[in-house]
């Protein structure tokens, strides 16, 4: 997904490039640029950057222009990777106008470099090629020339609305990135009179509020803001500092904005309760039918991965965005609800937010940037992703995230119910019969499976699929490369599925040296070291995990007559603030039972808190933590 900057969320605009600056002469660089620390002041920087200037002006006529100027100063080449030297400006241009102010490099010996005004041109991005309804979301790549070490590059633009749009002042700002900053501001104005809050996710902000000619302006300031290590940060840079916006007055307010917007469009018309219809075929089954129509609206529709904001939460008729099969996550909740309702469901809309952390003072509909459809089944709520699968995103990724409802009551942001250990889990219990051949053990037996919460792959209602045999293939082959035989579901629902399967056809080939090696399974859906990222030898960002988890694996090994024991994995205890590890190893004659229990205690891990993640992680796949080492026995 494209990194649309936060300030052009709600941006609109029409091309107008300035012509291009001739060459200047040594001595005309500001004094701001030409005083700039430079790669010997700042060894362990790749760039800097020099200036984060940003300023939102609400008229008193209700229209909004948006001032943005940026400078960055190469220091390593390093730093190009980011996109500073290209960067993109995005949007809307059935609202607004956009004019480049400046796209101009001061080079190292003073030399000016303006960026070609036949390189300046509107496009429409990768992402929006192919979804004509919403060619009026433009973009526009700035080539600045003349970058070299020591150059500092500076872009500044303006985005102007044509009309009043209607649509509150509001967004989110990303207060840190890749870079220093070493002048940073931040200027909202709004007539007086006008309500508007701000908070601050992540981030201590002081502001500065002063009269302007029958307005009041608002700014932050800050110099020498660190660069945050976004590569730390999952996508989407959930987790990043930000400053939140919105003229809005209240949540019930801005929730009924937007709902007058959506309901018009969810009227089903002949179109959409015909296609439900036949989607949902002769099934009498409420789960069946929402399984269905939602697989519809999931795969039979493109979906346009863009931020819903950027459209200013623009919706077309249920009926539009079916005859056009592509939509962004709004239009297809439009269309799934539609669909539902249409088949005598009760469905609504609601927003979520994709982070656990979010200024719930602000009424700011972008910070809760996710789309998603609950629909009553009897007397369950159904949480349905249109552009997701009930098996991969379904109630339990809502866990601990702020949701609001468009359900015409909703007075604030609702935290959804926590996942914890013991609803988050993972068991695998396998009992494995070990018998030696001349040349390798075979290996035959059982395995049970309780996999609940984000575990849990079975939750959506399928009656053509086999999705249990899968996940009891994925347990079976490592037993050996093992087949799956006979898989069982004893419990199947949103909350736990549990999965029972016999083992047969495993062998472990012995190596000149008499040795079989058996490693260890995980149980499915396990996490990993890599996700963790615990190569990292430490973190300055909190690592924010989907929820508490725990994992157990109890492994029972029968040594049948010719095999023996030539190593155990070690045992281990482990109790820091990030969870717990615990592994034992228990031998009773010829049989061997070898149990590990993982937890992780929280969701969210604090840089300082990171080596005992390291810890637990790293011990848990440790080769020697999961090796069993059998030999011939003479």
């Amino acid at each position: 997904m494209p990194k649309i900057a936060a300030i052009a969320l709600l941006a609109a605009v029409a091309l107008a490039a300035q012509p291009p600056a001739t060459g200047a002469a040594p001595g005309s660089v500001p004094d701001w640029i030409a005083d700039a620390p430079g790669r010997d002041a700042r060894p362990d920087d790749d760039g800097l950057m020099l200036r984060q200037h940003l300023a939102l002006t609400l008229g008193a006529d209700g229209r909004v222009v948006r001032r943005s100027e940026t400078a960055v100063k190469m220091l390593e080449e390093w730093v190009s990777r980011h996109g500073y030297f290209d960067p993109r400006i995005d949007w809307n241009d059935a609202r607004s106008e956009m004019r480049v102010e400046q796209a101009r490099t001061y080079m190292k010996d003073g030399t000016v470099r303006d960026a070609k005004e036949n390189s300046l041109v509107a496009n429409t991005a990768p992402e929006l090629q192919w979804a004509v309804p919403y060619a009026y979301l433009r973009q526009m790549v700035v080539p600045q020339v003349g970058v070299e070490h020591g150059a500092t590059s500076v872009l500044a633009y303006t985005v102007s609305d044509r009309s009043p749009s209607g649509v509150p002042l509001w967004g989110t700002v990303e207060l840190r990135g890749d870079l220093p900053v070493l002048d940073q501001s931040l200027t909202i104005e709004v007539p007086e009179g006008t309500p508007f809050r701000w908070g601050a996710v992540r981030a201590r902000l002081t502001p500065e509020t002063a009269p302007r000619g029958g307005s009041v302006s608002t700014t932050f300031r800050r110099r020498d803001v660190p660069a945050a290590s976004l590569a730390e940060l999952p996508s989407g840079r959930a987790g990043v500092e930000r400053l939140v916006y919105s003229t809005a007055r209240s949540w019930p307010e801005a929730r009924a904005w937007l709902e007058k917007r959506v309901e018009a469009a969810i009227a089903p018309d002949a179109s959409v309760k015909a296609k439900a219809e036949e989607i949902a075929g002769g099934s009498a089954l409420p789960e069946e039918r929402i399984s269905r129509v939602h697989g519809f609206v999931v795969d039979g529709l493109q979906t346009v991965a863009w931020p819903v904001a950027a459209f200013d939460y623009a919706v077309r008729p249920a009926s539009e965005v079916l005859k056009s099969s592509v939509g962004h996550p709004l239009d297809k909740a439009v269309l799934l609800a539609a669909m539902l309702r249409a088949l005598g469901l009760e469905a609504r809309i609601a927003l979520a937010a994709s982070e656990r952390e979010i200024a719930r003072d602000v009424p700011c509909l972008p910070q809760l940037d996710e789309v998603w459809v609950e629909v009553r089944s009897g007397p369950h709520a159904v949480w349905l992703d249109p552009a997701a699968g009930l098996d991969r995103r379904n109630r339990a990724s809502l866990a601990g995230r702020a949701v609001l409802r468009l359900d015409g009551a909703s007075e604030a942001p609702e935290t959804q119910p926590e996942l914890d250990p013991l609803s988050n889990r993972a068991v695998l219990r396998a009992e494995i019969a070990a018998a030696a051949s001349d040349r390798e053990v075979g290996l035959s037996g059982s395995a049970d499976l309780d996999l609940g919460g984000l575990y849990n792959p079975l939750v959506a209602f399928d009656r053509s699929e086999d999705r249990e045999t899968p996940v009891a293939a994925r347990v079976a082959s490592a037993f050996g490369g093992a087949k799956a035989k006979d898989v069982f579901v004893g419990h199947r629902s949103a909350e736990l599925s549990a999965i029972r399967t016999t083992i047969a056809g495993g062998s472990l080939p012995f190596a000149p040296s008499g040795l079989a090696r058996l490693t260890l399974p995980r149980v499915p859906g396990a996490i990993s070291g890599a996700a963790l990222q615990v190569h990292r030898g430490k973190r300055t960002l909190p690592l924010v995990l989907p929820a508490p988890a725990s994992e157990t694996v109890e492994v029972v090994l029968d040594l049948g007559e010719g095999i023996d024991v030539a190593a155990l994995p070690a045992e281990a205890t482990i109790s820091n603030g990030a969870g717990s590890l615990a592994r034992t190893v228990r031998r009773d004659g010829r049989q061997l039972t070898l149990r590990t229990e993982f937890v992780l205690s929280g969701a969210v891990v604090e840089p300082e808190r990171y080596a005992d993640l390291r810890a637990l992680v790293s011990t848990l796949e440790s080769e020697g933590g999961r090796t069993v080492l059998l030999r011939r026995r003479e």
